[in-house]
């Protein structure tokens, strides 16, 4: 067992930099901090860092500062206490600042306390508290600091400590579409099978298995319905891709599909169409033939089933056996069964 960071990380796989600085520093005793969520929440409001938190240099930044500050004869005690510490104590939404062992200590806090001052009007009365908050950081020596709250943003009062750290605002989700097509045939057993071919292993959905489609195109709002250049497109494409050139009745238009991934709000124009002949396709791309079943079973992503699921819906009506309602006339009545008005007459 490797009882240092870098041969943990080179001779184990899955251990990263976080486990292996814990594996070493908790098991072996080496002079080694860590850094996780708790960890980067606890450094950021002791020096009030307020970049990006997610950001690359500012990761670095964390790091150094770990390896700074670790104890360095128990760092395995001092590691598990900075991870408790943001776990229980200096928590993202409520952290018990009063409470805190290190709050004289802590940058941000002392800053909550100046900004209190200031709103009190108490400036007339200058403690050593105040004059320690409203040191420059050190960090933010250079002109241009990439550690600072952003410039737009600031201080906000209401937050307090809670201002650090701050993450990467989410960016809308992009918005694209692509034209997929539902390929089937029918087998002399009066079978449907459908086309299905495996997408490359990395990327987006990577190794799953989908119907034939467009690459992806970002959606353009001011410009037209673009269906009839979309069923060109997918005609092209299935004919050099998949070489069944005539071989297929008319493509037809079926429904749209929206899926939202996590960062991209993709619309599914979804077209069918049925090949004449049944025959292997010349195309290099992983693909195969399977029933219904077949398909369900398949490595496909949720996106896919939505698409199948909504063909299914459009093109196949589903047959219920209807009881037809009886009539008056259907109804025969014997001469010898009383009948209502019969009640009515005998009165």
């Amino acid at each position: 067992m490797p009882d240092n960071v870098a041969d943990l990380i080179k001779q184990l796989p899955g251990v990263g930099r976080y486990t292996g600085a814990a594996i070493a520093s908790i098991a072996f005793s080496q002079v080694s901090g860590v850094v996780d969520g708790n960890v980067i929440r606890v450094l950021a409001r002791l020096r009030r860092i307020g970049a990006d938190s997610s950001s690359q240099s500012v990761v670095d930044h964390m790091w150094r500062l770990s390896n700074e500050i670790v104890d360095k004869v128990r760092p395995g005690d001092f590691n598990q206490a900075m991870m408790e510490l943001g776990a229980t104590v200096c928590t993202p939404k409520t952290p018990k600042c009063d409470s805190c062992p290190v709050n004289q200590l802590c940058w941000a806090y002392l800053k909550v306390d100046t900004e209190k001052e200031k709103a009190t009007k108490n400036l007339l009365t200058v403690t050593p508290t105040a004059e320690y908050a409203d040191i420059r950081d050190i960090e933010c020596a250079a002109e241009k600091c990439t550690l600072c709250l952003p410039a737009d943003e600031g201080w906000n009062q209401r937050l307090g400590v809670i201002n650090y750290p701050q993450k990467a605002k989410k960016k809308p989700p992009r918005k694209e579409k692509t034209a997929v097509c539902v390929v089937s045939q029918t087998t002399d057993a009066d079978e449907t099978l459908y086309l299905i071919l495996q997408r490359p292993q990395k990327g987006l959905l990577g190794g799953l298995w989908e119907f034939p489609s467009l690459p992806p195109m970002e959606l353009n709002p001011n410009l037209c319905d673009q269906t009839q250049n979309e069923i060109d497109d997918l005609k092209k494409y299935l004919i050099e891709i998949h070489a069944i050139s005539g071989k297929f009745e008319k493509l037809q238009y079926v429904d749209d599909v929206v899926h939202i991934f996590s960062h991209i709000h993709q619309t599914y124009n979804i077209f069918h169409v049925t090949t004449i002949e049944q025959r292997e396709l010349a195309c290099t791309q992983p693909h195969k033939w399977v029933t219904r079943s077949e398909l369900y079973d398949s490595a496909i992503s949720t996106a896919i089933r939505k698409v199948f699921k909504s063909y299914l819906a459009k093109m196949e009506t589903p047959i219920k056996s209807r009881k037809r309602k009886r009539s008056v006339s259907d109804t025969k009545i014997s001469r010898d069964q009383p009948t209502i008005e019969s009640f009515f007459k005998s009165n």
